[in-house]
């Protein structure tokens, strides 16, 4: 039988173990702070949804938190690294496969929606990844950015705020819960990591403030936004250079190809990747740029403060810090990505 003051005295030790305050707790699992006062005092328990949320904060099991005598038992306090590893994967695995159905299809959702901005034929055109190349291509192609984002504001502006295509796409599984945001940290973002910093040495801090970044950030905007499709759009999810086309000719027309990533995001993840991971990352250098694309998306879209692009900006920058890790960790060593990720994220999120 459980003893509930006993789950409530771990709970409250877990809790200053990591430092939060009862009200940084209740705003991580979108609570009231007097709920967990009430779990801390013995008088209720966290229901079967909440634990799961609770052991991946506190970095522990859920029977360590319902169960406080395991904490005594020597023979599983030795397990319990490989016990919480067990459990995180195994609430990885559940969620991504849920991602995974769930995306299934989207490419030729964004096929339909982006018809018009997509490339039927490369007959006068020329590939983008040409961009830093000492060619003539990339030279147009670096004189002409602003062209670049300009189709990219007005693909973004198309499903903007569009209720009937997020419909069609479905809102990200990692949008849904809270559960599903931390297990979608662990997986696209510390397991990685983790996997990385075994053969590399290097700076870990940056990457973790970029975790908890993304958490604090995403958790502030997921009931606010993502839940009622405010300020957020179906992104292309892929939009490197060598996903864009640009024209030949003198007007300079911008298409879009390879849209097996499409979902629903912030219209920054595909400026991110498009800019600060291969063209631009430091502030000072590419705020011309982004203030221009913010110009041309609010020729179409209203009531998107240019503030609160910069901070969409800045929790992608976080985001797109382990990019480049996962790429390294399959093979694809493009180290330059990498550093252009640290940098970005010295340059907007630490150095406001």
């Amino acid at each position: 039988m459980l003893d509930i003051k006993k789950v409530g005295i771990k709970i409250c030790s877990f809790r200053k173990k990591i430092g939060y305050s009862q009200e940084k707790l209740a705003e991580l699992l979108c609570i009231s702070p007097q709920a967990i006062s009430r779990w801390e005092n013995g008088h209720t328990l966290p229901n079967t949804q909440t634990l799961p949320m609770l052991a991946q904060i506190f970095g522990c099991t859920i029977d360590e938190i319902i169960m406080p005598a395991y904490a005594f038992d020597e023979k599983i306090e030795a397990n319990k690294p490989d016990a919480l590893e067990q459990q995180a994967e195994q609430i990885a695995n559940i969620i991504l496969k849920k991602m995974e159905n769930k995306n299934m299809g989207n490419e030729n959702h964004g096929n339909k929606l982006f018809n018009q901005y997509m490339l039927h034929t490369e007959d006068n055109y020329f590939k983008g990844n040409c961009f830093n190349e000492d060619t003539e291509n990339g030279k147009i192609y670096r004189e002409n950015l602003n062209s670049m984002l300009r189709a990219t504001a007005e693909l973004h502006s198309l499903c903007w705020e569009n209720t009937n295509a997020f419909e069609q796409i479905g809102l990200p599984w990692h949008f849904e819960e809270t559960v599903n945001m931390l297990a979608w940290v662990k997986d696209a973002m510390e397991k990685p990591f983790e996997k990385y910093r075994k053969k590399e040495t290097m700076n870990s801090e940056y990457y973790y403030e970029a975790m908890k970044y993304v958490v604090e950030e995403y958790l502030k905007i997921i009931d606010s936004r993502f839940k009622t499709g405010k300020n957020i759009t179906v992104v292309h999810g892929d939009l490197h250079p060598g996903n864009t086309f640009m024209s030949k000719s003198a007007d300079r027309t911008v298409k879009f190809t390879d849209l097996k990533n499409v979902r629903i995001g912030l219209c920054t993840e595909d400026l991110v990747m498009l800019l600060a991971l291969h063209i631009e990352p430091e502030r000072e250098k590419v705020e011309p740029l982004l203030k221009y694309y913010h110009d041309c998306l609010c020729e179409k879209v209203k009531d998107y403060t240019y503030e609160t692009f910069i901070n969409d900006y800045k929790l992608s920058v976080a985001e797109n810090m382990f990019f480049p890790i996962r790429l390294i960790n399959r093979g694809i060593n493009d180290c330059p990505m990498r550093d252009r990720a640290v940098k970005a994220f010295e340059t907007f999120v630490l150095n406001q």
